[in-house]
């Protein structure tokens, strides 16, 4: 991985998205089969559609 330019803060920017994404869609979504969605991320505050979701 270090050979391909592996950076571990990128990739977690999209794992953080991807959880992010999941809360929203979780239901309607097989690859969030797995994703743990409790896991606190840094800039959890929510979505325009995830905010109007919940409304």
């Amino acid at each position: 991985m270090k050979a391909n330019g592996f950076q571990d803060t990128a990739c977690q920017k999209v794992i953080d998205e991807l959880i992010k994404c999941c809360r929203i869609w979780k239901a309607e979504s097989l690859v969030c089969s797995g994703i743990d969605i409790s896991k606190e991320i840094k800039d959890d505050k929510p979505s325009e559609k995830e905010a109007n979701i919940k409304k």
